[in-house]
């Protein structure tokens, strides 16, 4: 079975990539790692409910699994984002009650928790409402929810927004949810975030230039390595990004080619060299940059002061140090 990928997201990206012209459109955790030994043996497959998990719905046919590569024959232009962070399985499954209203579950087996994590973050809006549910973290948006916990990863689709299949949306999502299994521990990466104002659900947690490009075109024209990153937005309108590279020599290879990018720019006004890292005015945004250890910080804001400040504290952070008080 072949689908549409469910995410606006993924077109946002394409969107993207064809309008560089644009300055700026509108983690850390270390390598993938490989799945734990006990949630391989769990798989994709044993986190779908039963009919006997479940009040007044059940399974419709036999459920599906695409692993690696066959992935692609389940999400017609969109599984390059999933390989990106880091995927092994899905496994999917179509329910119906007594009245004829479908849902649609996949449950998705990530490579780490970190990457499960991420592609959370990248199908979640951070506009929906929290499940509340013990053990796992969701959002519910309309007629469809996302939980994480460990390398899993859970959608649930309804295919229309009646009543009925709204409550069918909870009921597989909390079935669904009591069979999830792993820690909700984040990536360290998304620590480097200061919480002081940030937004609640708006960080993203990238592994890769695709998922990058489906939030910002950061420095047109430069193919800059993101390795791992997390995005942070503020209440004030300020943008956050915290890139990590796998050592400070990466990382210092990476700024400069910023900052030789930067310095060409004719959009960038009241360029400001300042270290390794700069500020400038793009139109109304002030933008800097700066590098602490393997850490690069960009950010977004409406004034020089407030986003040289965010990017001081984030990189304190970064690096493990603590910004004066």
């Amino acid at each position: 079975m072949a689908t549409q990928f469910r995410d606006e997201a993924f077109a946002v990206f394409l969107a993207f990539i064809c309008s560089l012209t644009f300055l700026f459109a509108d983690g850390f955790a270390g390598p993938s790692l490989p799945i734990r030994q006990s949630e391989r043996a769990l798989s994709a497959l044993a986190v779908l409910p039963a009919a006997t998990d479940l009040k007044g719905w059940a399974p419709s046919g036999r459920p599906e699994v695409f692993q690696g590569e066959a992935l692609y024959e389940y999400i017609d232009g969109g599984a390059e984002i999933y390989q990106e962070y880091g995927f092994h399985e899905v496994a999917v499954q179509d329910y119906k009650n007594r009245a004829g209203r479908a849902v649609t579950l996949e449950v998705y087996l990530m490579t780490s928790a970190a990457a499960a994590y991420g592609i959370y973050t990248f199908k979640t809006t951070g506009e929906g409402r929290a499940t509340g549910w013990e053990g796992v973290e969701g959002e519910i948006e309309a007629y469809y929810l996302n939980l994480w916990r460990g390398s899993f990863l859970a959608t649930v689709t309804g295919l229309d927004e009646s009543p009925e299949t709204a409550e069918g949306v909870m009921a597989l999502g909390q079935a669904a949810a009591a069979k999830m299994s792993g820690s909700l521990e984040k990536p360290v990466l998304v620590e480097s975030l200061p919480q002081a104002g940030l937004k609640p659900g708006s960080t993203k947690y990238l592994r890769g230039r695709m998922g990058l490009y489906n939030i910002r075109i950061l420095f047109p024209g430069l193919v800059f390595p993101v390795p791992q990153a997390a995005r942070g937005l503020y209440n004030d309108g300020a943008e956050l990004f915290v890139f990590a590279y796998e050592s400070a020599a990466e990382a210092a290879a990476a700024m400069a080619a910023i900052l030789a990018s930067v310095r060409t720019n004719e959009r960038l006004k009241d360029l400001q060299v300042e270290g390794e890292g700069f500020i400038a005015l793009d139109a109304s945004e002030a933008v800097a940059s700066g590098l602490s250890g393997r850490f690069i910080v960009v950010v977004l804001a409406a004034q020089s002061d407030r986003a040289r400040g965010l990017k001081d504290s984030a990189a304190a952070l970064a690096a493990g140090r603590r910004p004066a008080p």
